[in-house]
């Protein structure tokens, strides 16, 4: 389950199918790219809960650098045919805590 955004590292753009086929696929990339199996089911979140504070959609989050337009970020619920190690970050900015996949309750 997301605890932070998920941002892709590609923009979508037109003949890569649907924006939900393509941020599907972004995540299925992202788990291959670290020698992971695919996800058997990726189930988006609407928003992110937060301890103490009203829960936050996941679009209010967003990413840019100087002179760059806003990038949304994203949450789902990854579920897997076998056992992951988690936590586990996907995607653009991974090494700085973005796209972090916790277990779900």
């Amino acid at each position: 389950e997301s605890a932070t955004p998920f941002v892709p590292n590609r923009h979508w753009r037109k003949g890569r199918g649907t924006y939900a086929e393509w941020l599907a696929g972004e995540v299925v990339q992202e788990c291959r790219h670290m020698g992971m199996d695919a996800p058997t089911r990726i189930h988006p979140l609407r928003d992110c809960p937060v301890r103490g504070r009203r829960p936050w959609q996941w679009l209010e989050f967003r990413r840019s650098r100087k002179g760059e337009g806003a990038e949304p970020g994203f949450g789902f619920v990854l579920e897997f045919e076998h056992a992951v190690a988690a936590p586990l970050a996907l995607g653009y900015g991974a090494h700085f805590g973005l796209g972090l996949f916790r277990p779900s309750d």
